[in-house]
């Protein structure tokens, strides 16, 4: 079995000793081929942390382990929303615990992206101007004093690297990834 998953780590493998979470494993892999490191990422991290948590919801039977209310489509599309840049992976993580704990088994995972809003924010307008509001916010005046006078690209980058956590954090984790780091580089720029 291991040599089926070359990309999964041995841990991964030894960490799912029940039948049933290798069976859901191998279902959300057959599904339109989700990437298997991301897949085993959400079985390993997501599905035991949110079981530990809300453990009494989800007793044993019959001495093995019911199966996640997230089916092994589900996992499969939300892993192909995330590879393919319509989820980051923050947005996947809160889509998973929706779909674990307060949707209906099987629900339409695109329905629920819609329903409860969750979209890439990928406007690059929109987020200069969510990079302008935090790097001019005066809670961060300090930090903007130093971003502006850095004397070399290290500490200068140290800077960028505390506003994008920022900026990031305002949009809720929101916001494309690759497109924030070019708003805040061209908000950057400017000062």
């Amino acid at each position: 079995m291991k040599e089926q998953y070359e990309d999964v780590t041995d841990a991964f493998i030894t960490m799912i000793v029940d039948e049933g979470y290798v069976n859901y494993f191998d279902e959300c892999l057959r599904h339109e081929a989700a990437n298997s490191g991301l897949t085993a990422t959400y079985l390993c991290n997501e599905v035991f942390m949110l079981r530990n948590e809300f453990g009494a919801r989800f007793e044993m039977e019959n001495g093995t382990a019911m199966p996640p209310p997230v089916t092994p489509a589900q996992l499969g599309d939300i892993v192909k929303k995330v590879e393919a840049g319509d989820l980051s992976k923050k947005m996947g993580k809160d889509l998973f615990k929706v779909l674990f704990l307060e949707e209906e088994r099987g629900a339409d995972v695109d329905e629920v992206v819609v329903r409860r809003g969750l979209v890439l924010e990928r406007d690059l307008g929109v987020l200069m101007e969510l990079c302008l509001g935090v790097v001019h916010d005066e809670r961060y005046a300090k930090q903007l004093v130093l971003v502006k006078s850095a004397e070399n690209d290290k500490k200068k980058g140290k800077m960028v690297k505390f506003f994008f956590g920022k900026v990031m954090a305002e949009s809720k984790g929101m916001a494309d990834v690759s497109l924030l780091k070019e708003a805040l580089d061209r908000v950057i720029e400017k000062l």
